[in-house]
């Protein structure tokens, strides 16, 4: 989850803030708690005269520039790393946004060209694409079991994401092209059903235009996931990194100054926090604090697409106080991404089947009709 947060309180104010930041995390890490080992066996080494003081001894003596060089290099490929990690992240969020708007630009102009002549075409299309932006994420988050699969399946209903049988045809495929797949149901129904309603092409051809967005969204994803980081830099990083403040351990626990242990908890969290939030950063589809709320997402998603296909177009001679308490109550689903819920038209209205969702209703006809030229 995104954190909103407020940059007026200052520095000192951010700094002694543990809640939602790398802190508690950090704490558990067996790398801090090893190198933080090493500079207290270090200092008692030295506060006991186990080790020659600085100088003494040219066998067991670090010189500080050497240290100072090591530190320059190693924070420009942690820069560099880190840099990586978060256009990678922004690249993310733009093409998941992107697959989003494409979705919901491709259900108006479904609704718009044939929701009159065609509502089934237009329902079934709107259902698929929402299945399709559904199974893509599904893939991308490794949600791929036949489990996850059957949650988006409403059994002995008619109602869910996706029909029995549309599952099982699914299952045959490998997960990666589970999302490809259903929106190319979406992109044929979508084309008979303008077909059917007589629409014409030029808007045809910019329907079929938000489809492709939507699916070069998606491919995008896949292949940015496929290509991370090599790891021949991240070993040599994570190498550099771990040198350094072995080092920073050395030296800054060879002084007598208690000082230097605020010094070293500070810049080896600071470094070993910047490799773990890249490393964060660089997944956004996973469970850590920075990645993006996908179940909310996708819940908000599908809601604005059902209303989308389901809202009528009200005349002029109705107005919404008298047409509210008539109107169909509209299925919502929970941000849990596994029960499809139903929003009740009225606070004291009993609550139907929460599977109920899509076809539970018989298409409405004459749902766009025309506005009465007022006088």
């Amino acid at each position: 989850m995104v954190m909103k947060y407020k940059t007026d309180s200052g520095p000192l104010g951010v700094v002694f803030i543990v809640k939602n930041t790398v802190v508690p995390a950090l704490k558990k890490s067996w790398d801090f708690r090893i190198f933080l080992l090493v500079y207290v066996v270090v200092f008692i080494c030295y506060y006991f005269g186990w080790l020659p003081l600085p100088g003494a001894s040219a066998y067991f003596d670090l010189d500080t520039d050497f240290v100072r060089v090591t530190t320059g290099i190693t924070t420009f490929f942690v820069v560099f790393y880190s840099n990586n990690c978060y256009s990678r992240y922004q690249r993310m969020y733009d093409l998941t946004r992107d697959a989003f708007v494409g979705a919901g630009c491709f259900a108006h102009m479904m609704r718009t060209m044939a929701q009159e002549k065609a509502p089934n075409h237009v329902r079934l299309s709107i259902r698929y694409m929402v299945a399709a932006v559904w199974l893509h994420f599904l893939h991308v988050r490794g949600k791929t079991s036949d489990v996850e699969l059957q949650k988006l399946v409403a059994v002995g209903q008619p109602q869910g994401l996706l029909r029995q049988h549309e599952a099982q045809c699914l299952l045959r495929l490998a997960s990666d092209k589970w999302g490809i797949i259903v929106l190319g149901w979406a992109n044929e129904v979508a084309c008979a059903g303008c077909i059917k309603a007589g629409a014409a092409k030029g808007l045809v051809k910019k329907m079929i235009g938000h489809v492709t967005q939507v699916n070069v969204s998606m491919q995008t994803i896949s292949n940015i996931q496929a290509l991370p980081v090599p790891y021949q830099y991240y070993h040599i990083l994570c190498k550099m990194v771990s040198s350094n403040i072995l080092m920073w351990a050395y030296v800054m626990g060879s002084t007598a100054s208690f000082l230097a242990a605020f010094s070293f908890l500070a810049f080896s969290s600071v470094f070993l926090g910047m490799m773990m939030l890249s490393n964060a950063l660089s997944d956004p589809f996973g469970d850590d604090d920075v990645d993006f709320p996908l179940e909310m997402w996708l819940s908000k998603f599908a809601e604005f697409l059902i209303d989308v296909s389901e809202k009528h177009f009200l005349d002029g001679e109705e107005c919404m106080d008298s047409i509210t308490p008539s109107r169909m109550s509209v299925p919502r689903l929970d941000h849990s991404l596994t029960v499809l819920a139903e929003r009740s038209p009225t606070r004291d209205s009993p609550t139907r089947d929460p599977l109920q969702i899509w076809e539970s209703r018989s298409p409405p006809g004459n749902m766009m009709r025309t506005v009465r030229r007022l006088e």
